[in-house]
């Protein structure tokens, strides 16, 4: 049974425990050091807990739990102290430890983010200024983010610091969607989308770019071993001077791996120019990962082509939908049980039975209802649209968007000698033709910069081709990029 003096009891010998491991861990280590903004997360964690649940306390808790949450940033950090004001940022340079100050500098911003909760010495501020705040930790976090992704070079490193930055863009999304909204300037307003729209493409391109860096790469034709090898040896050196470093006994000890980490640097970034210069497709690859931008994705396309970007939160899907003159962004709640019903739906797509077809047609029209809200059909820029290009998110790209419902489907099932059924279907893929993309920056660096008319000539031979058939001019269903090719 729920018992809450029990819970504030565990909460407050929480408390006292962290208080001694901090005290030892200060003596000991000194404050800049890992396991003391390990000690200080853990504080600002407690407080904010028991701020949930004590209303009467819950703005002077929180103001503890910011303080200790700074104290865990400046921890982690060589050239920054706390300051009294909890608001400040830090500039991200020299950091001790990624995962501790991304965990400190996110726990800050959520806090800063919630404008339904009001915060000692921040009671002038109106809830645009909190989130401004809010986006600045989450601008920092992505500062960091980048910088980790250089230094660490174990999958295991990867695939964590991959999860904890899918959830600071999800939240950074959610606080640049809420300042468009609430912004009365125009321009301030697209701003904010735009801003919106960089940390989907973060959260997007990053990871899938990274893992094509690692591996798809590598098959450019034309680069020497040595060079890969070279590479792969300094990215090793270079987190193991990164580790010494920052785990050094002494000033003196540091001083020694601070200056092989910088001729270590130093012989990495000359090995980029190498790449740039000599094998541009490699350096695009694998270190020219900046997020696409609105503009330079208007400019691929033509009038009668749109794409949509989808972002799926916790609890709403924000679809980004970019036209050659237009950028809206438009958030909608989740419909109930979203990933269950598109389970379903592809369940129900592959099944013969005759109860799966009739929920078939319900979940079709549910699920484009879903995704392309009323509001976006009836945007004036998507009047004259007629292809897609479809940038699905998450669970969203195991089911295929052209078997969508535009409207109810009316129409009696008599059984499976009436084939006219089917036929009839108003799938989506009889208004639009759609085709798929990652994310926008993978679709820029692909598209072709000219039309090709030369067959390319490659060293790879694991590839498997299709070649459509038309019995007429309609290319319906193909890609954008095959579209331009035919």
């Amino acid at each position: 049974e729920y018992d809450p003096e029990k819970r504030d009891s565990l909460l407050d010998r929480a408390l006292e425990y962290y208080f001694k491991s901090l005290k030892i861990t200060l003596e000991l280590l000194g404050e800049k050091h890992t396991l003391v903004a390990a000690s200080y997360n853990n504080i600002g964690n407690v407080y904010r807990n028991k701020s949930e649940y004590d209303p009467e306390k819950r703005d002077s808790l929180l103001d503890r739990a910011l303080e200790y949450y700074q104290k865990g940033v400046a921890s982690c950090l060589r050239n920054f102290n706390a300051p009294i004001n909890v608001s400040a940022v830090p500039e991200i340079t020299d950091y001790l430890d990624w995962n501790n100050l991304l965990q400190n500098l996110q726990a800050k911003a959520r806090i800063f983010a919630d404008a339904n909760k009001n915060l000692q010495g921040f009671e002038n501020l109106e809830g645009l200024n909190r989130q401004q705040i809010a986006l600045r930790h989450y601008q920092a976090c992505d500062t960091l983010i980048s910088m980790v992704r250089k230094d660490i070079t174990t999958q295991s490193d990867k695939l964590a610091l991959g999860e904890k930055a899918s959830e600071v863009y999800k939240e950074a999304v959610d606080v640049c969607i809420a300042l468009s909204n609430s912004s009365d300037d125009s321009k301030s307003s697209d701003e904010y989308k735009q801003l919106a729209f960089y940390f989907s493409e973060r959260n997007k391109s990053s990871v899938l770019l990274e893992a094509l860096a690692g591996s798809d790469a590598l098959k450019f034709a034309g680069i020497p071993q040595n060079l890969l090898d070279n590479e792969h040896n300094l990215s090793i050196d270079i987190a193991n001077y990164i580790n010494l470093k920052n785990n050094a006994e002494t000033d003196s000890i540091r001083g020694v791996w601070e200056s092989s980490l910088f001729n270590a640097n130093r012989s990495y970034d000359s090995l980029i120019v190498v790449f740039e210069t000599k094998y541009p497709k490699y350096y695009e690859m694998k270190y020219n990962n900046k997020p696409a931008t609105v503009p330079e994705i208007q400019e691929l396309l033509d009038k009668k082509t749109a794409m949509l970007s989808y972002f799926v939160l916790d609890s709403a899907v924000i679809v980004y939908v970019i036209t050659k003159k237009g950028f809206e962004v438009y958030k909608t709640a989740k419909i109930d049980s979203f990933d269950t019903k598109i389970e379903k739906y592809r369940a129900v797509m592959q099944s013969n039975r005759t109860e799966d077809i009739l929920r078939y047609g319900n979940l079709a029209f549910e699920l484009y209802e879903q995704f392309f809200p009323s509001y976006l059909i009836k945007n004036k820029h998507f009047a004259k649209i007629e292809n897609l290009i479809v940038l699905p998110d998450g669970i969203m790209a195991s089911i295929p968007l052209e078997t969508l419902f535009t409207e109810k489907y009316k129409t009696q099932w008599t059984g499976w000698e009436n084939t006219a059924y089917f036929s009839e279907m108003p799938v989506i893929i009889k208004k639009y033709n759609i085709s798929y993309s990652y994310s926008a920056t993978l679709f820029k660096n692909t598209f072709p910069k000219e039309k090709q008319t030369d067959i390319e000539l490659t060293n790879i031979n694991d590839w498997l081709a299709f070649a459509p058939v038309f019995d007429d001019n309609n290319t319906n269903g193909t890609s954008a990029v095959s579209r331009k090719l035919l």
